[in-house]
């Protein structure tokens, strides 16, 4: 598969993602992480962009 550059707002989604899924890892009990796309945004990039700056769509 050929490797592509990722816009800016795609690389930090993905890094974001990333690291919820290593934390979901460690602690897990063999389940499942199920994150909805309301919870990306809030969740995720909390505290990361000022508010208004970019919308995710």
């Amino acid at each position: 598969m050929p490797r592509r550059l990722l816009s800016y707002p795609v690389s930090l989604l993905v890094l974001l993602l990333r690291k919820r899924l290593a934390e979901f890892d460690a602690g897990a009990d063999g389940t499942r992480l199920m994150i909805t796309g309301d919870e990306i945004v809030t969740r995720c990039t909390h505290g990361c962009r000022p508010c208004g700056s970019y919308v995710w769509s």
